[in-house]
C-alpha cells in the first residue's frame, strides 16, 4: 500500500462516518421520526457538501512520496471536526424531538466546531486573496451563529453560508487535483 493510499483510507473512513451520520438523519426525517426544519436541512446539505469537497480536494496529494505524522494529523483534523458537527446535528436515536428546538439547543457545539474548521482553513491559506477573505467570512458567520439564538439571524447566515459553500466548490474545487494542502 502506497503512503497516499494509507492516509486516504483513514481520511475516507472518517468522511464516510460523517456522511453516514447525515444520511441516517435524513432517513429519520423521511420516516417522520423527526420534524423537518428548513434551516437544519440546509446545514445537513452544507455539511454533506463540505465533507465531499474535502475528500475531493486531497486527490493531488497522490504524487507526494514522503509523509510525516503531523501530515496525517493535519489531514484528519477537518474530517474529524466535520464528523462531530454532523453527529451533533441530529438528536440521538432514542430522542423524538422537533428539529427546530434541537437545532437551537445544540447550536453552540455545532458552530463551535464549524468555527474551528473554518479557522483552520483560513489560517492554512493565509494570503491576501479572495479565497482567504471568504474563509474568514465563514469564521465570522460561525461565530455569529454560535453566539445568537435569533431565528432570523440563523436563517440569513445559513443561506449565506450555504451559498458561499456551493460557490466555493463550484469556483475552486471543480476539477480533481487542486488541493489546499500542497
Amino acid at each position: 500500500m502506497a503512503p497516499f493510499e494509507f492516509v486516504m483510507t483513514l481520511v475516507s473512513i472518517i468522511v464516510a462516518l460523517g456522511v453516514a451520520e447525515l444520511l441516517v438523519g435524513i432517513a429519520r426525517i423521511l420516516r417522520s421520526e423527526l420534524k423537518f426544519y428548513w434551516i437544519h436541512a440546509i446545514w445537513v446539505f452544507t455539511l454533506l457538501v463540505m465533507q465531499l469537497q474535502y475528500s475531493w480536494s486531497l486527490f493531488d496529494l497522490e504524487a507526494r512520496n514522503e509523509w510525516v505524522f503531523i501530515d496525517l494529523v493535519r489531514l484528519l483534523a477537518p474530517p474529524i471536526t466535520l464528523f462531530l458537527a454532523s453527529s451533533l446535528l441530529f438528536p440521538s436515536r432514542t430522542e423524538r424531538i422537533d428539529l427546530e428546538e434541537y437545532y437551537f439547543a445544540k447550536r453552540k457545539p455545532i458552530f463551535g466546531l464549524l468555527f474551528c474548521v473554518m479557522l483552520y482553513y483560513a489560517l492554512l491559506s493565509l494570503s491576501p486573496s479572495f479565497l482567504t477573505a471568504v474563509q474568514f467570512a465563514g469564521v465570522a458567520m460561525a461565530t455569529m451563529l454560535f453566539a445568537t439564538d435569533r431565528a432570523r439571524v440563523h436563517a440569513a447566515l445559513t443561506l449565506a453560508y450555504a451559498a458561499a459553500t456551493v460557490f466555493f466548490v463550484a469556483s475552486f474545487s471543480y476539477t480533481l487535483g487542486d488541493s489546499a494542502f500542497r
